[in-house]
């Protein structure tokens, strides 16, 4: 079917006549859409044009006669040939004159203003994106620079966001967007502005399948950097699941994808909050592991890839957190602070070791003289905490300089994350650099999350020795203090514990009633409450029996759960708050006690802690000697054993646990307590000896004035055949004088008489069994 058709047009090429003009020679024919065999050549050839008034000339000299309306049809279309190619030409010269502007604003203008009725789509979007890419945010300081945007809008508007979907590819659009998002919104008229994307998004959501992924990747970077910048109302973004088809549309030709086309694609993603599955993240991992793309990779592609990863939650392969690593500081000499920030934050956050030479290359970057911002220093110096790397002096110290010359630029998060790294890392600034970043969190506090003002707490408290923060600052943290989470309560205790603050009985009434009003709650373990003890304890605050009642029930129903510290916690506080616990509460806290000692590793110093805490209890609730027992054979372990050997105050506290538990035995009761002999000995030795001496203001006034009336006396005085020390010694009358201060009781309010604690009121019973009259 298709021989008659090739002879002709054979015959047509080699003729060397010129009656059958150019255009003839195109041979269109529609049969062959439908069923060639049973096409006859009269048909086909009528349907070219071909008169059929003469059939002999089908085989002779094809195509020489035409129809009338096909002459007409053929000039028309010869025409309109010229004039696109006039056009183009035209075009063409224009973008010439844009891209000779080099984006400077004030040529762009004088180009527009001579072109600006013949401007197309593709002049208007090539000017924004020259325009734009050259000055970037700073386009509106610029001169000329608003009067330039302002006319492209308008010129855009007059084109209107229909010319654009014209152009299934959408690259003039793209680039329309691209530089919007480029000077970040600031434009003359935000509203035009936004009704504007708007109109030029939804011309190209019906046909996102037939862009170029490279250029899909592009417009969700355009999105997500537009979306930043919407505020009032504006919306100049798609929906959530425009964007999400879009990514899905990168996301199957990922293979297709430059370095830089997968960083706008997880930047966006992370930006604009579009969930990405585990086969997506799995993808883009494969890519980056095929290509080893190490050398096409910038320090910003690796520092916004990094960032992207741990925004998006998910945690890559060690062997891409390597490969992330490498090209983040491969090229670190050419990138700005911020890409270095983020790169180390994201590493952080995956908790990735980095390799020594790597942080070596950052500590040397840091020293040097860049223009780092408050948010770049906080993001570092958290990082440097988060991954315990000591930076060297020169890094620090320069870090000192720019903490003190942008102090005033802190916002709450930079402060906060810059004050947490100064405890974490164990760092000392100046004294004025602490009291500035006091003065800053003063000013920021009302805008601080309570989870910002834990780490300023913390910040201060590590260097209390150096400066003590001042009471507004103080007051106002406990006066918000019920705002705060379990693990940011325990934490601010602890800080105003340290800096020996007294929060006031109405701060420290808010946290009991917080913690009563929630018992039974299953997120809280007996950690929590252990530690709470011993924060109340410490800090000589009696929060009531309820209170009590509550928190002990708790602890003892999850004693099996409790590491050692958390042991002696909870014993030392019920010693210190002169608490007794219900019979039920303690045999469950023993037999807990029993299985952690089995269970879980013990120190020298907790074992030794515990028994002198037991038998600081014994007098109210006795231990049994199972328990007892347990401990006494991890004592005599050899590790055990050499460390208490070698530690004069274990040795003088495991006498004294010794002591304790012996009185009150019955004649011939087998003792609770039998330590082995070595042990027993040195540590009686060491008890003679004495430790270190510690005499309080008043009983150095108590002595003088018992001098002053005659009576002669001693301080720190070992009593002898007693196994315990007192501060003031009348050795005439045979009588000991204890000057308890504020240490030795606690009081549940200011109105309420103070209760001895449980080791004072032991240490009273030990004098009256060993028979020696006190004074208290």
């Amino acid at each position: 079917a298709l021989k008659p058709l090739l002879e002709c047009t054979l015959a047509a090429l080699t003729s060397r006549t010129t009656t059958s003009p150019p255009h003839a020679l195109r041979l269109r024919w529609p049969g062959v859409q439908t069923d060639l065999a049973s096409c006859s050549y009269a048909r086909g050839y009528a349907a070219q044009g071909y008169d059929d008034s003469n059939k002999s000339s089908w085989n002779e000299t094809p195509g020489k006669v035409l129809k009338p309306e096909i002459k007409a049809s053929a000039e028309a279309q010869r025409q309109k040939n010229r004039r696109k190619l006039i056009q183009r030409e035209a075009m063409v010269k224009r973008n010439r004159r844009i891209h000779a502007t080099g984006g400077q604003p004030s040529a762009m203008l004088a180009v527009i203003d001579d072109v600006y009725d013949d401007m197309d789509v593709v002049d208007v979007a090539t000017a924004f994106q020259r325009v734009a890419k050259r000055c970037g945010t700073a386009l509106m300081r610029k001169q000329d620079g608003s009067q330039t945007w302002s006319r492209l809008s308008e010129r855009l508007s007059a084109l209107g966001a229909h010319a654009f979907s014209r152009q299934k590819r959408g690259h003039n659009a793209i680039y329309v967007l691209w530089a919007h998002a480029k000077v970040e919104m600031r434009v003359p008229d935000r509203t035009s502005a936004f009704e504007m994307l708007r109109e030029l998004n939804s011309s190209m959501e019906s046909h996102l399948d037939e862009f170029e992924p490279t250029r899909l990747a592009v417009l969700l970077w355009c999105w997500a950097k537009i979306q930043d910048s919407c505020v009032d109302g504006l919306q100049g973004v798609p929906p959530d699941d425009v964007r999400a088809r879009a990514a899905k549309l990168v996301l199957c030709h990922v293979e297709a994808l430059g370095p830089r086309d997968i960083c706008n694609l997880l930047w966006s993603c992370a930006k604009s909050k579009v969930p990405l599955d585990d086969q997506a993240f799995e993808h883009i991992q494969k890519w980056l592991k095929l290509f080893q793309v190490t050398d096409a990779l910038t320090s910003q592609d690796a520092s916004v890839l990094l960032w992207s990863f741990a925004d998006l939650q998910h945690q890559p392969d060690t062997d891409v957190l390597q490969l992330l690593e490498r090209s983040l500081v491969d090229d670190i000499s050419r990138a700005l602070p911020k890409t270095i920030s983020n790169g180390m934050w994201a590493l952080a956050k995956f908790d990735h070791t980095l390799d020594d030479t790597s942080l070596l290359q950052i500590d040397a970057y840091v020293a040097e003289d860049r223009p780092w911002r408050s948010q770049d220093i906080g993001q570092l110096l958290w990082a440097w905490a988060k991954l315990g790397h000591s930076p060297s002096q020169s890094a620090m110290s320069a870090i000192d300089r720019r903490v003190r010359h942008l102090m005033d630029h802190f916002n709450e998060k930079d402060l906060a994350n810059t004050m947490y790294a100064w405890a974490r890392l164990g760092h000392t600034p100046e004294t004025s650099d602490i009291a500035s970043a006091e003065r800053r969190a003063t000013m920021l506090f009302d805008n601080m999350s309570m989870q910002e003002l834990t780490n300023v707490m913390y910040g201060l408290e590590s260097q209390v020795s150096r400066h003590m923060p001042q009471h507004a600052l103080l007051s106002r943290v406990a006066g918000r203090i019920h705002e705060s989470t379990d693990q940011q309560l325990i934490h601010l205790l602890r800080n105003f514990y340290a800096m020996s603050y007294d929060m006031g009985h109405g701060a420290m009434n808010r946290v009991r009633d917080r913690i009563t009003s929630m018992e039974g709650d299953s997120e809280r373990g007996p950690k929590f409450y252990a530690n709470l003890l011993w924060l109340f304890a410490s800090m000589r605050y009696h929060p009531g029996a309820e209170a009590m009642d509550s928190m002990s029930r708790t602890c003892a129903n999850f004693s099996h759960m409790l590491i050692p510290r958390h042991v002696g916690a909870t014993l030392f506080a019920w010693n210190k708050l002169g608490y007794v616990p219900d019979l039920d509460v303690w045999d469950r806290f023993c037999a807990g006690m029993s299985s952690t000692l089995l269970t879980k590793e013990w120190s020298a110093r907790q074992l030794t802690y515990a028994l002198w805490a037991l038998g600081n209890m014994r007098p109210w609730r006795k231990p049994r000697a199972e328990h007892i027992a347990q401990i006494v054979a991890l004592l005599d372990q050899s590790d055990v054993r050499g460390t208490i050997l070698s530690s004069n105050g274990l040795l003088r506290q495991l006498y004294q646990a010794n002591s304790l538990m012996r009185l009150g035995d019955d004649d011939g009761e087998a003792p609770l307590l039998v330590l082995p002999e070595d042990l027993l000995v040195r540590g009686h030795e060491e008890w003679l000896k004495g430790g270190d001496e510690y005499r309080s203001y008043g009983q150095h006034e108590v002595s003088a004035a018992l001098a002053r009336a005659g009576i002669s006396n001693e301080q720190e005085i070992l009593i002898p055949e007693t196994p315990f020390k007192v501060d003031i010694w009348l050795d005439g009358a045979r009588m000991a004088v204890e000057v308890e201060g504020p240490t030795h009781y606690t009081r549940t309010s200011p109105t309420v008489d103070p209760s001895a604690t449980h080791m004072t009121l032991a240490r009273r019973i030990w004098m009256h069994a060993c028979g020696v009259r006190c004074l208290y």
